[in-house]
């Protein structure tokens, strides 16, 4: 619905463009893509005049030497200003400046796509550091995370009606982790007897799946702590078969380091490691890093930030417009969650519903336990991925966007939390 509102990047027309309007250029989000941004735009002699972040606790700060604006100060701006938006919230943003009125809305695929990272210093002293995914100068991980924007706006854009694209699915391998952090956001402190996933019913739920959509971007394995499954080369060598799937990326604490079947599953162009370093708890991160550098397996490994989005919260009544608008912002509203052979919107209703903790409402799952054809499936799916406005979880989450308070990540319980009632 927003299409006609979004600019291409072309780098040619995008230079010719600003050249003629010489309006300010503003960034929209202040995180990774702005960082990428900031150097495309350097690259094409084209200089930013300000950076805009919809966290308010940001207003005033500096980000990469710019100083962050509020969505309020942004009002103020000539209507023609080029905004670039640097952010995967892109449709909450694009509603936002179309309700404004601004004309020159920049969709920034092309600009990401057609820039050499390689050859930008994205770390240098003049930027700071961002934790937020990692070193910005590991070019996988930049690939990578192009490639999720692009996903991101693909969602807004109109496709073949008959066709379904995933930006990602996550592959839940097992419910047992080998740390207990109070505050995960996929409820693992919860559980109470943590079982690994049946592989047969998640070798059929998977064929089904794969067979019914066209394209997906990422398939993530995680858990818990995956490599607590010792059976996980067989699930990562059955992943990527899968010839319409791009990527395979692993969730890992580093608390393990695989070995044999296990790290030779890993020895594949399509792999990934997401790593994240909690410090001490991350007793084998060096250990790994060393594995992995030693056999030329991709990685990131990067230190956590963490909200207040892992508390299962006693059911609140809130009005349609407010799960609507709690399920716009929220960053996981698009994670496809496959668990125990469902398919769930995402994490959270999947990990909560799957404890009991919250309802069981079909219309937020797509059972997978009988076999269906895959035009019926495709359709399932499709409703689910594209037409909710929120899901039954939203009552029961303390929402997951840029307002939701940061913790302190990782904090240990010796024994499962309480399901509140």
């Amino acid at each position: 619905m927003f299409l006609n509102s979004m600019k291409d990047s072309e780098t040619a027309k995008l230079v010719d463009e600003i050249s003629s309007n010489p309006a300010p250029v503003i960034l929209y989000g202040a995180g990774f893509y702005c960082r990428l941004g900031i150097g495309a735009l350097k690259n094409l002699n084209i200089q930013v005049d300000a950076i805009c972040d919809s966290d308010l606790d940001r207003e005033g700060s500096y980000f990469c030497g710019y100083e962050i604006i509020s969505p309020k100060t942004l009002k103020t701006f000539d209507r023609e200003a080029h905004i670039f938006v640097v952010s995967i919230f892109v449709t909450p943003i694009l509603q936002f400046l179309t309700s404004l009125g601004f004309r020159n809305i920049y969709d920034c695929t092309n600009l990401f796509e057609n820039t050499d990272f390689s050859e930008i210093d994205l770390d240098d002293n003049s930027t700071g550091k961002d934790s937020d995914y990692g070193e910005s100068r590991n070019i996988v991980n930049i690939n990578r995370q192009i490639g999720l924007y692009k996903h991101e706006i693909l969602k807004i854009l109109p496709i073949d009606s008959n066709e379904l694209h995933l930006k990602y699915i996550d592959i839940v391998i097992t419910e047992a982790c080998s740390m207990k952090c109070i505050d995960c956001s996929n409820l693992m402190q919860y559980y109470i007897n943590p079982k690994h996933s049946d592989i047969d019913i998640l070798f059929r739920s998977l064929d089904q799946v794969i067979t019914a959509v066209d394209h997906i971007y990422e398939l993530r394995v995680l858990g818990g702590e995956p490599f607590v499954n010792k059976q996980i080369y067989k699930i990562i060598d059955k992943l990527v078969s899968y010839e319409n799937v791009d990527k395979i990326v692993i969730y890992t604490n580093a608390t393990i380091v695989p070995k044999e079947r296990n790290l030779s599953s890993l020895k594949n162009d399509k792999v990934f490691l997401d790593i994240t370093d909690y410090g001490q708890l991350s007793r084998n991160l060096d250990k790994l890093i060393g594995v992995l550098e030693l056999n030329s397996i991709s990685y990131i490994a990067k230190k956590p930030i963490w909200t207040d989005s892992g508390r299962i919260l006693p059911f609140r009544e809130k009005t349609k417009t407010e799960l609507n608008q709690m399920f716009l912002n929220c960053c996981n509203n698009d994670v496809m969650t496959l668990l125990n052979g469902k398919i769930y919107r995402c994490p959270f209703s999947a990990n909560g519903t799957n404890i009991g903790a919250i309802p069981y409402n079909e219309d937020d799952i797509v059972d997978l336990s009988e076999e269906k054809d895959s035009k019926t499936l495709k359709s399932e799916l499709k409703s689910l991925y594209t037409e909710k406005d929120y899901l039954t979880a939203c009552s029961y989450c303390n929402g997951r966007d840029y307002s939701t308070p940061k913790i302190v990540p990782a904090i240990q319980t010796k024994v499962p939390l309480p399901i509140p009632k």
